[in-house]
């Protein structure tokens, strides 16, 4: 006879759900917290379990990513067996936030280095800042007038919340970016006219030795 499912894993299951349609809709936690006009390091520690998420965040996500219609598909909520909850090493599985720790992070040495500073910033959620040569950008569809104000060197900010609305596409020659300048324009950076990528990261979470604090209605 299975034993029923408590509350936690009640919990690791929809911090789950959310997770995956974070990732389905291209939405890390900072454009998530601002659609919740919330602080991107408040939505981490509910995401993470390390402090309380109450019905009425959940609400508010469901709002946002539109649960409903993903937990009608499975109206049970099906939750897994107790046995498998647990990693190989028999360390409770963690949420990880757009599945950053389960990517292959090993950079190649010999490839291109700008490409794959912009992919990990972009699926951090990191803030970044490219530093672009202007000379170079001729056919980049940047408004003439935005290269003339800042030439030589074009700054781009890449806020996180508004990752998902910059639709990265890389090819071998450069990366193709939807930006706002007095419209919106998709525009081509060729690798070398990228100079300079500045991060901003979110700092780490502090490990708490308390146990995570359950739902609550609020």
């Amino acid at each position: 006879m299975s034993k029923a499912p408590n509350i936690d894993q009640h919990l690791q299951q929809m911090r789950n759900l959310i997770q995956s349609e974070m990732q389905k809709q291209g939405m890390n936690t900072a454009a998530l917290a601002n659609a919740l006009t919330m602080d991107r390091k408040e939505l981490k520690r509910i995401l993470n379990g390390s402090i309380e998420l109450t019905v009425r965040d959940l609400v508010r996500i469901n709002m946002i990513l539109s649960l409903d219609s993903v937990l009608m598909e499975s109206p049970e909520f099906p939750v897994q067996p107790e046995e498998n909850t647990s990693s190989s090493d028999e360390t409770p599985q963690s949420f990880q936030l757009i599945d950053e720790e389960k990517q292959d992070w090993t950079p190649e040495i010999l490839g291109n280095h700008t490409k794959q500073l912009i992919a990990y910033g972009f699926a951090l959620g990191c803030d970044m800042l490219l530093i672009c040569t202007t000379e170079k950008l001729n056919g980049s569809n940047v408004p003439k007038a935005v290269l003339d104000r800042y030439a030589p060197r074009m700054p781009i900010q890449l806020d996180a919340q508004f990752h998902q609305y910059n639709k990265p596409e890389y090819s071998d020659n450069g990366i193709s970016l939807r930006l706002s300048f007095d419209a919106l324009y998709t525009c081509f950076f060729s690798w070398d006219s990228i100079e300079q990528i500045i991060f901003k990261p979110q700092p780490p979470e502090q490990k708490s030795t308390r146990e995570p604090p359950k739902l609550r209605l609020v």
